[in-house]
């Protein structure tokens, strides 16, 4: 396949809103806002892709790519120049252990920019999960334990507060059985 494209990488999602809305119910919009910024004052060519993407509805998942080692190498020089500046100017030492996961949410659209100005030839393929992730399967039995003893209350009240923690647990990545999403109905 890399005989003929560029990049193999997900399947991107179409989201229901705005990318920068989304990012902004969920996590600390300020963090996306500085990484804006310091795109316009590194890669000015690259802040017109970024904004207009940010506005958009599309994304890559995971931040998960193939390619030959130049376009790689490529590619992480240019994100983690971005991330070490941004790095100086955003404090997370606050943040639970999800919401510290900043830049593996801001790299997923920032390998879309990348590609888009780059106008790069991309394989999307689909990507299978092999397993659930220790937090859902956890979150999942301690729900079953609620359940069964009849404790409706508890279990919504634990599932409302590890949604505030988690606010990916019901995308489908995290919940791969759609059994969460029957817990909360």
């Amino acid at each position: 396949i890399l005989q003929k494209v560029d990049v193999i990488t997900t399947k991107r999602v179409k989201l229901r809103m705005p990318y920068y809305d989304g990012y902004k119910k969920t996590h600390h919009i300020e963090n996306l806002d500085v990484t804006g910024m310091v795109i316009k004052e590194l890669y000015p060519d690259y802040y017109p892709t970024f904004e207009r993407l940010i506005h958009g509805e599309e994304t890559y998942f995971g931040n998960i790519m193939i390619s030959k080692k130049e376009v790689f190498d490529s590619y992480a020089k240019w994100l983690f120049t971005i991330f070490f500046e941004v790095e100086k100017r955003v404090a997370i030492d606050s943040y639970d252990d999800y919401h510290k996961r900043v830049f593996g949410f801001i790299s997923e659209i920032l390998l879309l920019v990348w590609i888009r100005v780059n106008k790069l030839s991309v394989y999307e393929c689909r990507v299978g999960m092999i397993g659930e992730k220790a937090e859902t399967r956890e979150m999942k039995e301690t729900l079953a334990r609620y359940f069964q003893k009849k404790d409706i209350s508890g279990a919504k009240s634990y599932f409302l507060s590890c949604l505030k923690k988690r606010p990916d647990v019901l995308m489908e990545a995290s919940d791969i059985t759609g059994e969460l999403k029957l817990c909360m109905q």
